[in-house]
């Protein structure tokens, strides 16, 4: 399940709109590599494409100053075996 995206404990309010945006893309990025990583058919270049796209939008973050937020994203969404999900 996707973690609420908070700064510092506000809501997503405390960020400007460039870095929602890429925070969001990330996290959609995120859901999608989740999704696909389940299905027993998934072409390996599908996976390799959205983890490239996942690398591009955190140097994206890190440029505009949420480099930190994004890897809490990443850590808090990542997919690891016999893990359970994060809960919300």
């Amino acid at each position: 399940m996707d973690q609420p995206l908070r700064r510092g404990g506000a809501s997503t309010g405390s960020y400007s709109s460039l870095q929602l945006f890429f925070l969001l893309r990330l996290s959609r990025l995120l859901r999608l590599k989740r999704q696909y990583a389940v299905m027993p058919h998934t072409e390996k270049y599908l996976l390799e494409m959205i983890n490239k796209a996942m690398y591009s939008t955190f140097l994206d973050c890190n440029e505009i100053g949420v480099a930190e937020d994004a890897r809490e994203l990443i850590e808090n969404n990542s997919i690891e075996p016999n893990r359970p999900p994060p809960e919300s």
